[in-house]
């Protein structure tokens, strides 16, 4: 697994003191052996890594970078799956239209730690467009995988009432709420 930082157009690095650089080719990005890694860095020095996230280069191919990016492609491994990285602009614009918050759960997120997610899923041929993708934070973007919502919704449903039923089965306040919650759903 090879982590790097970038924006869409640059790449995080460190010079020879071990201060944080950016560098316009992957081939100079530093390599973070796991997310927790990169984030530390983002975490470490928030003002130069303001707007760069973690790419996973065995992953996620990069590869419809901005036109002024300029990436050695034959580094990256070939992926039938086309994802794109998106600018810090474009994830801002998509943070913003989250207004901070998990798109799945409400968590409040930063721009760091905020992931995207394909509404309709990529797997399923969902677009790379910026109105298919939503902010979402790490674990629901995980727990989600490539489900539409709607069976993202199901399944916690499903979880949280069988889990409610098996902790309450018989308490007599989670009966009336499972049969409101049941008329609800």
């Amino acid at each position: 697994m090879a982590i790097i930082l970038t924006n869409g157009i640059y790449f995080i690095s460190h010079n020879a003191t071990g201060g944080v650089i950016k560098v316009s080719t992957i081939e100079q990005a530093q390599n973070f052996y796991t997310i927790e890694k990169a984030e530390k860095q983002i975490n470490k020095v928030p003002g130069k890594c303001f707007g760069y996230y973690p790419v996973d280069t065995d992953a996620t191919p990069v590869h419809e970078m901005d036109s002024d990016t300029k990436v050695n492609q034959k580094i990256l491994k070939k992926s039938a799956a086309k994802r794109k990285i998106y600018s810090g602009m474009q994830r801002k614009e998509i943070y913003d239209k989250a207004e901070g918050c998990c798109q799945l759960c409400g968590r409040k997120l930063t721009p760091h730690t905020m992931t995207l997610d394909h509404i309709i899923p990529f797997a399923d041929g969902g677009s790379n467009e910026l109105d298919n993708l939503q902010a979402v934070c790490k674990q629901c973007n995980q727990l989600k995988a490539n489900i539409y919502p709607e069976q993202f919704f199901d399944r916690i449903t499903e979880i949280f009432m069988y889990q409610m039923e098996k902790k309450y089965s018989d308490n007599l306040t989670w009966k009336m709420a499972r049969n409101m919650l049941m008329e609800i759903l």
